[in-house]
Parts: C-alpha cells; structure tokens; sequence
C-alpha cells in the first residue's frame, strides 16, 4: 500500500500546484505536454518490443479517453480558478463516488448495497458543508446560493468526466496493454494542448513558463507517476483496499490548501473534507 500512499500525495501535489499558479489554462497545457513527453519514448520502446497493439479498437479506446480526460482537465481548471484547493479538490475527488454508482450499473449492472448508499449520503452531505462559512442562519441561508456557484458545478463535472473515465478505463484494459492506452490518450491530450499553445500568444506562453517552469515539470512527473503507482498497486494489491487508500488524497490536499496557500480552513470545510473522505473509504471497500 506505500505506493498507493505515495500516489494519493503526488495527486494532491499536482492539483495543489495547477492551483498556486491559479489554475492557468496555458500552465496546465504545459503540464500535460509534459506528461507525454516524458510517457513516449517507454512507450515507443514497449510498442517495438510488443510487435504493435490491435490498431483500430487502440485509437477508438484512447481517443474516447482523450476525450473524457480532457473534460476532467477543462473543468477543474476553471473550477480552481474560481475557488481553494480546499473546496475544489474535495469535490472534485470525493463526487466521484456519486456518479460512478450510476455509470457502474448502466455499463456493468452494478447495484449499490445499504453502505453504498450510506456512503453517497456520507459524500454529499461533506459537499453540502463544504461552501459553510460556519454553522449559523446565516451561512444556511446561503448555501443554496454557494452550491450552485460555478465552483462547486466545475468540481463536479470534473468528477462526472473522472468517473467516465474511470469505467472507460476499466473497459479498455480488459483487452488493451495498460501502459500503451495510458500512453497512447495522454500523448493524443499533449497533441491537443499544443494546439492550445499555439493559439495563445507567445508572450503569455513564455511568461507562464519562466514563472513556473518547475511546477510544470513536477505536474507532468506527478500527473504520470501518481497514475503508474496505482497501476502497479492493482497489480499487487487488493482493488478495494487501493481505491480506499486512494482516497487520503482527499486531506492530503485539504491540508495542502491549508498549509501552503494559506486557504481559511473553517469548521464547516474541516467536516465536509472528512466526511467526504470517510464516504469515499466506504464505498471503496463495499
């Protein structure tokens, strides 16, 4: 379980730093080419020694997560530009549990149990709490109003994108070397994130790039890595112990916010983040 450990803290790192650099559209484009870069030449080395991959259903499965993965990318941009790490990546992360149950029975005909359901309820009353400024009238009154917010909708729509791609993983590499279609959608991702730098002027680019030229090239080692671990830990491990250990994650990047930028860590935010969590262990291991 150290490598699932260390992955949830790579996780919660990248997310930590696309949101110091305040969610830059340009910076995660150079996180991601990055990414790919760094994936490819392995990847061409295991293509040669494999003698080539089913070519067809290859590009079908990985353009499909190509796709999705850029859904998750887009709406967490805009969602950290919005908002803290701290209420965002809570979100973001735990309201994956609240599609998948859906996903899961429509592609797989799975059933949620009674501590299925207990921990959908657990996760989103953690995200009802997470916009509370405390618990008064006053905040109540609000929460409508903060839930519907463009924050709290962009982290959920990145879970919705997570959670398809998360099945359409789980599809692919039933009949797909696992590397190569992780390769093969992040390398077609850094194809379509040059496009996007090629569309912003140059000025930005290299003004992005000499302000955060580190943290770009951590994202894409962390981006890559944090996934690479959990491959190996489902390799090695139990499946339900590493979605739940997955999950600390969740107050890795909490105390992240918290710690490092400085984020206002209320009672309300401090709750919401471990009942999130705790649902999230819960339906992990159910």
């Amino acid at each position: 379980m150290t490598a699932v450990v260390l992955s949830a803290l790579l996780h919660a790192t990248w997310n930590f730093l696309l949101r110091r650099t305040g969610g830059s559209n340009t910076v995660a484009a150079m996180g991601i080419i990055a990414e790919a870069v760094l994936l490819l030449p392995p990847a061409l080395v295991i293509l040669y020694s494999s003698g080539g991959v089913p070519l067809l259903p290859f590009l079908f499965a990985t353009v499909v997560a190509a796709v999705l993965a850029l859904a998750n990318y887009a709406a967490l941009i805009e969602a950290y530009r919005r908002a803290d790490l701290s209420l965002v990546y809570p979100v973001a992360r735990g309201g994956v549990f609240l599609f998948l149950p859906l996903l899961g029975f429509i592609v797989f005909a799975e059933r949620l149990d009674k501590p299925g359901w207990l921990s959908v309820t657990m996760i989103v009353a953690g995200i009802v709490m997470l916009p509370l400024a405390r618990f008064d009238r006053h905040s109540f009154s609000e929460l409508g109003r903060h839930l519907r917010g463009r924050a709290i909708v962009f982290a959920l729509l990145a879970a919705a994108a997570t959670a398809a791609y998360t099945i359409w993983d789980k599809y692919s590499i039933g009949y797909l070397d696992t590397f190569l279609y992780f390769a093969g959608y992040t390398v077609l991702l850094g194809i379509w994130f040059v496009g996007v730098l090629l569309r912003t002027s140059r000025a930005e680019v290299r003004g992005e790039w000499r302000r955060h030229w580190g943290s770009i090239a951590l994202m894409g080692v962390f981006i890559a890595a944090s996934y690479l671990l959990v491959l190996y830990a489902l390799r090695t491990g139990v499946t339900t112990q590493v979605l739940a250990v997955r999950q600390l994650s969740i107050p890795i990047g909490v105390l992240l916010g918290w710690g490092l930028l400085r984020e206002s860590m209320t009672l309300p935010r401090v709750l919401g983040s471990s009942l999130i969590t705790a649902g999230c262990m819960l339906a992990a291991v159910t």
